[in-house]
């Protein structure tokens, strides 16, 4: 304890009396990874200290730009090369040397990456300036012209600079027709854009079929519109080779047609926007073109919360295209769903998208206190449940709040709207909701009967709107 006491003593001191030869960059003041300290605080070579207080910096000069000694600050420059000469653009004032890094007092290097490059260095036929007298490979031969390449596609222009070998960033080549663009130089394959791309002097109309390596590339190709609607109208020109070895522009669309999304678009270029059933989901839940209607009794509910319940173990019961769902079994959890067709997904993240939840229904076989769909008093009666889901892992799980507002007793029917955002509705979003409801796959409807066997029978008005 007494050791850790003159430590930090001598630490507070370090300036001011050279107890210490070297400051412990490990130690208690020692600075976060990032170089960060506590408020108030400076790091200053690896240690959290207050210029002109205490703790003392190492290093650094106090607010009036005096050392502790009495004594200016000096000069110290990065030595990045460690060559003894340091870079003049990175210089600081300190009060002593800094142990992190490497640090000279003369700032004269010329080029802080190279060890043998320094005032007072050996000439060498590198290219490069290696005695910082400002001339390149001076009394060496043979001197070549060397051409700058500044966009780095291998060919240089602009004026010559001689030297023995090539400096960093040169070139023998001084035949760069477009000097700051790297896709245009010499024996580059010509696109179909009205410029000179390999530097041959020749225009597009004129040149050979073969100058073109790929005909269909679009890259550097002019903007042009298509006949076709939506996203599929903006194009580009494309190169076609004719029979006569020419060339031939031809608009050709940049996006092809893919899923309708509700943005704004017409994304499957039908020259409609933002439709259903791809965007807000299918109007009617029925008769959908290549769904999958299916239904079963659960015979395990693990997952009610969790997951979505078509794949869930159960047996299978009737679910036809026209909304017709029978089942039995007094007791039970049942699911019907409706699945999109293959490769079709639902966009439903329109917050202000509603669905119809509308059936008829008729049981045979009822709970004495329960009647065929459940007692409110008793705390059930939340029928139905709606899930819409991504996989069976996605999902967006939607229950009533109250009782009062489900299917229960001996109800025929039911109609309620479920606002998808469920703010402020009779709804609430249960667990296992936050997917991505611009790619629904399934909806679900999940209802509990005490029914010995029972028939529902969706509306043709069941299904989204907007």
């Amino acid at each position: 304890m007494l050791g850790l006491r003159v430590r930090l003593i001598c630490f507070t001191v370090v300036l001011l009396t050279g107890c210490l030869s070297a400051w412990d960059v490990g130690g208690p003041f020692a600075c976060s990874p990032q170089g960060a300290c506590a408020t108030g605080f400076t790091c200053d070579d690896g240690v959290c200290c207050k210029p002109g207080s205490t703790p003392a910096c190492p290093t650094l000069p106090s607010p009036n730009n005096t050392c502790a000694s009495g004594a200016a600050p000096q000069l110290w420059f990065v030595d990045a090369d460690q060559d003894g000469y340091g870079n003049p653009r990175l210089a600081s004032e300190r009060c002593a040397q800094p142990l992190l890094g490497t640090w000279s007092t003369t700032g004269t290097d010329c080029d802080d990456t190279q060890p043998s490059v320094h005032p007072g260095g050996a000439e060498q036929c590198d290219g490069r300036d290696n005695n910082c007298n400002g001339v390149i490979d001076e009394g060496l031969s043979p001197q070549t012209p060397f051409f700058a390449d500044v966009d780095g596609d291998g060919f240089g222009a602009g004026p010559a600079l001689s030297a023995c070998a090539a400096p960093p960033g040169y070139v023998a080549s001084n035949s760069d027709c477009s000097p700051f663009d790297p896709t245009k130089f010499p024996g580059a394959p010509e696109t179909c854009n009205g410029l000179d791309d390999n530097c041959n002097g020749v225009s597009d109309a004129d040149e050979p079929a073969s100058a073109f390596a790929d005909v269909d590339s679009p890259a550097q190709a002019l903007p042009c519109l298509t006949s076709q609607p939506g996203q599929c109208q903006r194009g580009v020109f494309r190169c076609q080779v004719q029979t006569d070895g020419g060339v031939q522009r031809a608009c050709a669309a940049l996006l092809t047609p893919s899923r309708e999304v509700c943005d704004g678009v017409d994304n499957d270029c039908d020259g409609l926007t933002d439709e259903p059933p791809d965007c807000g989901g299918p109007v009617s839940l029925l008769g959908v073109p290549g769904a999958t209607y299916a239904a079963q009794r659960l015979t395990s509910t693990t997952n009610l919360s969790t997951r979505c319940q078509k794949n869930e173990p159960g047996v299978a019961e009737t679910a036809l295209a026209d909304g017709t769902w029978q089942g039995g079994t007094a007791g039970s959890f049942h699911v019907w769903s409706v699945e999109a067709p293959p490769g079709q997904l639902w966009d439903l993240s329109n917050p202000n998208a509603t669905m119809s939840v509308i059936f008829q229904a008729s049981a045979v076989g009822r709970d004495a206190t329960r009647g065929a769909w459940g007692n409110p008093s008793t705390g059930d009666g939340l029928n139905p449940v709606v899930y819409l889901c991504g996989s069976d892992t996605d999902l967006m799980r939607y229950r009533l709040i109250s009782p009062l507002d489900g299917f229960k007793g001996d109800d025929t029917s039911f109609s309620r709207a479920l606002q998808l955002k469920a703010v402020g509705t009779p709804w609430l979003i249960g667990q296992g909701s936050g997917f991505d409801t611009t790619r629904v796959k399934r909806v679900e409807l999940v209802v509990y009967s005490y029914a010995t066997s029972f028939t529902i029978s969706l509306a043709a008005d069941a299904g989204f709107s907007r």
